[in-house]
């Protein structure tokens, strides 16, 4: 049973000024001009056999090492979760 207390705000709406006058945190952009952003999801798709877990396993390693993804400047390392179905361990391994 939901608690009749919660105010937990699910959509934010905002008029273009406040969106003018916003505040970001200086870490927010974590790669490129804002391609990815700090506490955003970001999905790799496509179609099979095109190089989703290898851009995916790219963008890990940039991350933790600062280096450029995909001529995208890395601002600042950052942590990465990779969730695989297709792959097993040798292939990523092998991939590492």
């Amino acid at each position: 049973m939901e608690n009749s207390d919660d105010k937990r705000v699910w959509i934010q709406f905002y008029s273009p000024n406040e969106i003018k006058n916003l505040e970001l945190p200086p870490n927010l952009i974590l790669v490129g001009d804002a391609h990815i952003q700090r506490g955003a999801f970001c999905i790799i798709g496509g179609p099979p056999g095109v190089g989703k877990s290898r851009a995916a396993m790219a963008l890990a390693i940039s991350g933790a090492t600062e280096n450029n993804w995909m001529d995208l400047p890395v601002k600042q390392k950052f942590k990465t979760m990779i969730i695989q179905t297709e792959n097993g361990k040798k292939p990523l391994k092998t991939r590492l």
